[in-house]
C-alpha cells in the first residue's frame, strides 16, 4: 500500500483532531519528519494514549491497517497525490511493511479557530412573554399613534418597546407591532438606556422579541423593487366580565359617557366579541395595498357606534344629532326606542396604500379609530378594564375621512387628514374637521405624541316657537388635543403621562329667571398617570391616576350650568379616578384583568338663593360623591 505522508496526516488529523478527545487525548502536536517503518500492530497492541503529546507520524504507521480497515480498503489509496512521484514498492525482506517517503519537515498543525458562537434567533415564540394584546402577545402599552403603530394600536405585537428606527440592509431583522407594521429590536437595558447586541446591524436585547427576517426582492432589469403584497388574516377575541354594585348616571366606566347606555353596574356580561379582517399592507420598502374591516358586538358597542351609521342623524329631540347621546338608533333599537344592551357596530371600514416615500409613507381612506390618547376601544389594547374620564368623554373614538402619515425620518412622522366630524360616519353639520399629529421617538425607551382634532360641532337646533318644527341649527367651533409621553425605566417599569384639552364655542348654556339662555364656551382639560411594573413574564401589575376637569359641563352632564328658571345650580367641576389593576396571562391565548377603582367628583347641585345641597354628588343616583367599584374580564384572543 503507497501513500504520501503529507496527504495522509492531511487528511487523517481533522478525524484525529475529532476522535482523540474521546479516547483521553487532550492536545496533539504532529512532527512530521523522517521515520523508520515499523511493522504493522494488530487492535489489541493499540497504544494507550495519555494526555501527553504523541507523534502522529507513529501513531499513522502503527495503525494504518486498522485505518484502511475501518475508513474503506482503497483509503489511502485515494488520497494520494497524483502529482507526486509514486513512493516506493514496499521492502522485499518484509512484504508487509509500509515504508513512508521522506519530506521537508512541516510546521505543527495549527488546531482549528473556534469561531464565537451565533446568537441563535428563531421565530418560535415563547409562552412566558408579557401579557397579551390585540392581534399580539405583548400587553405593556406603546403610546397610540406612534410610527410602529401609527394610528389606533397602543400595543405593541409582543409586548416589545422598539422604536420604528428601520435598517436599511438587504435582510431585515424586525420585530412587528400590533398594527401589523415591523420595528427593529432595539430596547431598554435594566437603566433604561439603550444597549446593543451583534446581530445584524440591530441594537437591542431580544428578549420576548419574535424576530424575522425579510428579503428585498429586486428586478435584474433596472434594479427595481418588486411590488409586494402583504397576508390575509382573520383574527378577534372574545372579553367577557363585570363590576360591583355602583352606578353614575352616565356610566364612566365602560361607556362612552352618555345617558343611553344602560349596562346594569352588576351585572356580567360579553363586553366585546370583536373580529378583524383584511389584507395587511407590506411596508418592505415597495408599494403596497391593503384593506381592514371590524366588527363588535356586546355591550361595548356604544364606544364604537357612529352617527349615521349605527344611529340615525336625527335626534329623539328632532333635528340633527349632536352626538349619539341624543341620536336615534337604528338596528340597536329597544322597545322603547332607545339603545338595546347588547349591539353590533363596525368600528374600522377603510382601504389602506403604501408608498416608499422618504422612510415610507400611509394613507387610510375610510372609516377607522382617532389616533388620540392613550387608550381604545380594543379590549386587548387596553391595561386596564375600565376606561378612563379622558377617553370617555374628551376626545373622538372613530372618525370617516382620510388620513396621511409620512415618516419623514426614522423616529419622526406626521399625519394629517379630514373627517367628517367625531364619530360620525355621516355629516349632518356641512362642515369637514382637520385632524393632523406629530409622532417622535427619540430612543427605543422614550417617546412623544400630539394630535389636535378641529372643526365645526352643533351646538343648538332650533324650532318654531309656533308649530314646534325643526328648522335648523347653529355650530360652534369645537377643537381638542391630547398630549402623551411615554418613558420605560429601570427594567420593568414604564411610565406614561397623557394631558388632553378640549374647548367647545357657545356649547355651555345658563337661563336666567326671564327664560333667557345665554351661550358660553365650555373647556375641558385632564392629566393622566400610567404607571406598569412587571412582576413576572406573565403578569402586570399597573396603576392609573387621573384628574378630570369639565368646566361648564358640557361634557358630562350636558344640561344648563345654571338654571334660574329652577332655581338651581351646579357646582364644582372636577373628577379623579384612581384604578389598581393587574394582567395576568394564564396561557397564550386568555388573560385575566382584575381591578378596584375608586372614583370622587366634587361636582354637585345646590339652591341658587341658600347654597343648600340638592344632591351629595353625581355618583349612585346623585347620592354620594365617591365611588368604589371592583370588576374586572376575561379576554380570550383567537
Amino acid at each position: 500500500m503507497r501513500i504520501w505522508k503529507k496527504a495522509a496526516i492531511g487528511m487523517v488529523t481533522p478525524f484525529l483532531i475529532s476522535f482523540l478527545p474521546e479516547s483521553g487525548l487532550t492536545m496533539i502536536s504532529a512532527q512530521v519528519g523522517t521515520a523508520p517503518a515499523v511493522p504493522l500492530t494488530t487492535q489489541e497492541q493499540l497504544p494507550q494514549v495519555s494526555g501527553e503529546s504523541f507523534n502522529v507520524e507513529d501513531f499513522l504507521n502503527e495503525n494504518a491497517d486498522i485505518l484502511g480497515s475501518e475508513m474503506g480498503g482503497d483509503f489511502f489509496n485515494r488520497v494520494q497525490d497524483a502529482d507526486d512521484p509514486l513512493p516506493p514498492e514496499p521492502s522485499e525482506m518484509n512484504p508487509d511493511e509500509v515504508i513512508l517517503p521522506q519530506a521537508t519537515p512541516e510546521t505543527d498543525i495549527p488546531e482549528p479557530a473556534v469561531s464565537q458562537p451565533i446568537p441563535e434567533v428563531t421565530n418560535d415564540v415563547r409562552d412566558d412573554f408579557s401579557i397579551t394584546s390585540d392581534d399580539s402577545d405583548g400587553k405593556l402599552p406603546v403610546t397610540k399613534g406612534l410610527p410602529n403603530n401609527p394610528s389606533t394600536g397602543n400595543y405593541s405585537r409582543y409586548g416589545e418597546w422598539g422604536p420604528s428606527l428601520r435598517r436599511d440592509i438587504p435582510v431585515e431583522a424586525y420585530g412587528e407591532d400590533g398594527y401589523g407594521n415591523p420595528f427593529s429590536g432595539a430596547g431598554c437595558d435594566f437603566s433604561g438606556t439603550r444597549s446593543s447586541m451583534p446581530l445584524v446591524g440591530i441594537t437591542g436585547p431580544f428578549e420576548n422579541v419574535r424576530l424575522y427576517s425579510q428579503l428585498r426582492p429586486y428586478s435584474p432589469i433596472g434594479n427595481r423593487c418588486l411590488p409586494l403584497s402583504g397576508d390575509w388574516f382573520v383574527n378577534g377575541w372574545v372579553s367577557a366580565g363585570g363590576k360591583s354594585e355602583s352606578d353614575w348616571p352616565y356610566n364612566p366606566q365602560l361607556g362612552s359617557g352618555y345617558n343611553a347606555i344602560n349596562d346594569s353596574p352588576s351585572d356580567f356580561g360579553m363586553d366585546q366579541l370583536y373580529l378583524s379582517f383584511g389584507k395587511e399592507v407590506n411596508r418592505s420598502g415597495c408599494w403596497s395595498v391593503g384593506v381592514r374591516a371590524d366588527l363588535l358586538y356586546g355591550t361595548d358597542y356604544i364606544l364604537a357606534s357612529s352617527l349615521g351609521l349605527e344611529s340615525k342623524t336625527e335626534g329623539f329631540n328632532g333635528g340633527h344629532a349632536s352626538r349619539i347621546a341624543n341620536a336615534q338608533p337604528r338596528w340597536n333599537r329597544n322597545s322603547y326606542g332607545g339603545y338595546k344592551r347588547y349591539g353590533l357596530a363596525m368600528p374600522q371600514a377603510y382601504g389602506e396604500i403604501y408608498a416608499p416615500w422618504l422612510s415610507g409613507f400611509d394613507i387610510k381612506i375610510g372609516h377607522f379609530y382617532a389616533p388620540m390618547g392613550h387608550e381604545t376601544v380594543q379590549s386587548t389594547r387596553n391595561f386596564f378594564y375600565t376606561h378612563s374620564y379622558s377617553f370617555n368623554y374628551g376626545m373622538p373614538h372613530t372618525l370617516t375621512g382620510l388620513m396621511g402619515d409620512l415618516k419623514l425620518l426614522p423616529g419622526l412622522s406626521v399625519q394629517a387628514g379630514i373627517s367628517q366630524g367625531w364619530d360620525t360616519w355621516e355629516d349632518n353639520k356641512g362642515s369637514i374637521d382637520v385632524v393632523g399629529g406629530v409622532v417622535l421617538q427619540m430612543d427605543p425607551c422614550r417617546s412623544v405624541s400630539f394630535f389636535l382634532n378641529s372643526g365645526d360641532a352643533i351646538t343648538d337646533n332650533l324650532f318654531s316657537e309656533i308649530t314646534g318644527e325643526f328648522l335648523g341649527y347653529e355650530t360652534g367651533k369645537q377643537t381638542v388635543y391630547s398630549l402623551v409621553y411615554q418613558r420605560k425605566f429601570c427594567g420593568n417599569w414604564t411610565w406614561a403621562l397623557e394631558h388632553d384639552f378640549g374647548s367647545a364655542k357657545d356649547a355651555a348654556a345658563s337661563i336666567d329667571a326671564s327664560g333667557k339662555v345665554t351661550l358660553e364656551s365650555g373647556n375641558w382639560y385632564s392629566l393622566v398617570n400610567y404607571l406598569y411594573r412587571e412582576i413576572t413574564p406573565n403578569m402586570t401589575l399597573g396603576f392609573r391616576f387621573e384628574w378630570f376637569k369639565d368646566k361648564n359641563y358640557t361634557r358630562t352632564l350636558g344640561g344648563f350650568a345654571v338654571n334660574e328658571l329652577l332655581g338651581h345650580k351646579w357646582e364644582g367641576d372636577n373628577y379623579y379616578d384612581f384604578t389598581l389593576g393587574l394582567n395576568w396571562r394564564v396561557c397564550r391565548n386568555i388573560t385575566i384583568r382584575p381591578e378596584v377603582r375608586y372614583d370622587y367628583s366634587d361636582v354637585k347641585m345646590v339652591d341658587i338663593n341658600t347654597s343648600e345641597e340638592l344632591t351629595k354628588g353625581v355618583f349612585d343616583h346623585f347620592c354620594d360623591s365617591k365611588m368604589w367599584t371592583v370588576g374586572g374580564d376575561v379576554m380570550i384572543e383567537f
